[in-house]
């Protein structure tokens, strides 16, 4: 569920990640001179086999590590399904899906119709609400959504917060000064 709120990855990626795929490195931050720890995924998306590097969420980091000290007695995957001790088929991750979501609908309601897909529509949202570029967003996603019209509804509709950016950037022209 992080992976695919945070990272804005498809199912199939995140089902098919290995532990071996995360990896602490430095990294030089814009306007800062001296390079931080990043955890980042470095993974070949499924759909197009595009090879991306995605800069973690902090919010994924705590569960990232503890599953990566688990992973070391799974089958080499990241995640797995503990009934079968086997990576997750499609329909497993499913039916593990359907139960995490009727189990998160009792305090939430508004879970209950959520579909996995709608995590990486969330994390699009959530993006572009936060003052990332379409582009930034689309390459981070795989897909096309910052030339295709139809996509960029779906990934990252319109916001208030985003056209209050646009609108509050405009500034009045001022003249020239005299002297």
């Amino acid at each position: 569920i992080l992976l695919g709120l945070y990272a804005g990855q498809r199912v199939t990626d995140v089902r098919e990640a290995r532990p071996e795929d995360f990896a602490c490195v430095q990294v030089i931050h814009p306007g800062d001179p001296k390079p931080r720890p990043m955890w980042i995924w470095s993974l070949t998306q499924s759909k197009r086999r595009k090879v991306v590097t995605v800069p973690l969420h902090a919010e994924v980091i705590p569960a990232l590590r503890t599953q990566r000290l688990i992973a070391v007695k799974g089958p080499g995957t990241l995640i797995w399904d503990e009934a079968t001790g086997k990576p997750f088929t499609k329909e497993r991750l499913f039916r593990a899906w359907e139960l995490v979501r009727a189990e998160a609908a009792k305090s939430l309601p508004s879970v209950a119709t959520l579909q996995e897909r709608d995590l990486r529509r969330t994390f699009g949202n959530l993006s572009r609400h936060g003052g990332a570029g379409d582009a930034d967003v689309a390459d981070v996603l795989g897909n096309t959504a910052a030339k295709n019209a139809q996509l960029r509804q779906v990934y990252m509709a319109p916001q208030l917060a985003t056209a209050l950016r646009a609108v509050s950037a405009i500034e009045k022209p001022k003249g020239r000064k005299q002297g």
